[in-house]
């Protein structure tokens, strides 16, 4: 609590310290869906076997959704990528995440109604309450209030709680002519059976008669992918409500997961020296981003660039830069060469996992498979 707060003291003169230059407003409304422990080796939008995720399948298909193959995540614990998503520093960069500026921060301030609708960070009223899954930072109230227009209050036993509290401002959002809306999943977080209501049950144990697992195993990956069926549903629906828009919208797990896959186990693993399927299945991650229709024929440039930048190698503690990039901010601290779509985009980065593991090296220079 203590480290939390003092950090967080941090982040609010950094925030206090904060220029913006100039602001094009380039995409009116912006979207940023953060997952949940998604493992991109269990979703048929990335080749699996299962048709996990048909709704994104189809949204690539009509063109609108751009599938990155090569984005990998610096941490596979919520609490470390979190802050390090928010804030425009990277792991690379001298100091701690607090000591650059968080990014919704800069949309408020340029502008932008912002709004946090989550499902793990509960809102405390009492500043000396945190929540220590990853968002405590968030919750205390000066910096909430910095950061955010509107945020929830509450929990729910499943992600699509999560649209009714984004219906109960939508009038508010349709007003402005600016918005940045963050959805913050709870995903496919063990317990896998836990994530998805019963009545949506699809996967059963005699689905995986092909793989060399007992029952107790087989019943634990039917459980994740009806997770990540049900997650597909959830997705689908926050993007319908931006189709007619003009909208973009990004999707970014925290980490992977590990569900038998090279590895007899489930989870997350926390080695001092991870293996290549550890590596593979944990830190390897789902990263897209979709445009309405109306976004495409606004912006072909960007367009171009989205999909020219689709295999490039990229880590999502840099995910700020990309946001700033789509909204055509500049400010304090922005890179344009750390955004995923820029031109300026041309040296690739030594991707270092937990600080000290070279990712690219182990996979030999980045040789993974989609």
């Amino acid at each position: 609590n203590i480290i939390m707060r003092n950090f967080s003291k941090d982040a609010l003169k950094t925030i206090k310290d904060c220029k913006i230059y100039n602001c094009k407003y380039t995409s009116p409304t912006i979207v940023l869906i953060i997952g949940e422990s998604h493992a991109r080796k269990h979703s048929s939008l990335y080749g699996y076997a299962k048709d996990t995720t048909p709704l994104q399948k189809q949204m690539e298909v009509q063109g609108n959704l751009t599938a990155f193959t090569d984005v990998v995540t610096p941490y596979n614990i919520t609490a470390d990528i979190i802050p390090l998503i928010f804030s425009l520093n990277n792991i690379d960069d001298k100091g701690y995440w607090s000591d650059s500026v968080f990014f919704p921060y800069i949309f408020k301030k340029s502008g932008y109604n912002v709004s946090f609708i989550t499902n793990q960070f509960s809102k405390y009223s009492d500043e000396n309450l945190f929540d220590f899954s990853g968002g405590g930072f968030l919750n205390l109230n000066s910096i909430s209030k910095s950061l955010f227009t509107f945020r929830n209050q509450n929990k729910h036993q499943y992600d699509e709680g999560l649209l009714v509290d984004y219906d109960s401002i939508r009038n508010n959002i349709d007003k402005s002519k600016y918005n940045f809306v963050i959805f913050h999943l709870m995903g496919q977080h063990v317990f896998y059976s836990q994530r998805y209501p019963k009545n949506r049950t699809l996967f059963t144990v005699n689905d995986y008669k092909d793989r060399k697992l007992d029952s107790k195993a087989k019943q634990i990956v039917a459980e994740y992918d009806n997770a990540m069926l049900y997650n597909d549903y959830v997705i689908s629906q926050i993007v319908s409500r931006f189709i007619d828009k003009e909208s973009v919208i990004l999707y970014l797990p925290d980490h992977g997961e590990s569900v038998y896959d090279g590895i007899n186990s489930f989870g997350r693993h926390h080695d001092l020296n991870p293996n290549r399927d550890i590596l593979d299945n944990e830190f390897h991650i789902s990263f897209w981003i979709w445009a309405s229709d109306k976004y495409i024929e606004k912006h072909p440039d960007i367009i171009v660039r989205i999909k020219a930048a689709k295999d490039r190698p990229y880590m999502s503690d840099d995910i700020a830069h990309t946001l700033l990039d789509l909204a055509g901010i500049n400010c304090t601290d922005y890179d344009s060469s750390r955004s995923i779509i820029s031109v300026d985009n041309k040296k690739q980065r030594k991707r270092m996992i937990k600080g000290n593991i070279d990712y690219d090296n182990v996979f030999m220079n980045n040789s993974i498979r989609k």
